[in-house]
């Protein structure tokens, strides 16, 4: 059992670690654990490559991530959305249809977030030029785009509660990065 208290708050990790042992390939639920390329800093500057990579906006993604899965690689919903970005199989195979892609694993990071960011502009597109096009891109992305109509009206008190919260956290934490890399030219989230 790991001693908690305040001293040693910053060693806790509630995360689950991909490893490999012996060519077996398993997850390790860990309390003070980090691996080499998923530690939470490694992601985000994963997420600014691939964001800079496809045109997108940095802190946008980061913000999404964060809310998703705070960045935790192995992360799955109760709904079986997995990774960073919290994916569902058929976001990925929507990404791998549009743009002739192979992503096979949600929770390879590399893949998950290339996918996430992709799967970011399709819903975009769907989007584009409507009212209300940052609630509605978001709230796509969380309830799913057949469920958040371009041509209709969009109500924020008309979506369900969590996603409420989902576009009003991401919003939040979208501001607070640009901000801090407005004052401080760096990405702190």
């Amino acid at each position: 059992e790991f001693p908690f208290n305040e001293e040693n708050k910053s060693l806790l990790s509630d995360r689950w670690h991909k490893v490999k042992f012996e060519n077996n390939i398993g997850y390790v639920f860990s309390m003070a654990l980090e691996i080499e390329g998923e530690v939470e800093e490694a992601i985000k500057n994963l997420i600014i490559q691939k964001s800079k990579e496809f045109n997108e906006d940095k802190c946008l993604m980061l913000a999404i991530a964060k809310r998703e899965s705070r960045f935790f690689p192995y992360m799955v919903s109760s709904a079986n959305a997995q990774g960073v970005f919290q994916l569902m199989e058929d976001a990925v195979l929507h990404v791998n249809e549009e743009f002739g892609k192979k992503i096979s694993d949600r929770f390879d990071i590399n893949q998950n977030i290339e996918a996430g960011i992709l799967y970011f502009q399709i819903i975009k597109r769907k989007y584009e030029g409507k009212d209300n096009f940052w609630e509605k891109c978001l709230a796509g992305w969380n309830r799913g785009m057949k469920k958040v109509k371009a041509d209709e009206v969009f109500v924020i008190d008309d979506q369900p509660i969590e996603t409420q919260q989902f576009i009003q956290d991401v919003f939040k934490f979208w501001e607070d990065c640009k901000n801090k890399l407005k004052n401080s030219g760096k990405i702190l989230l």
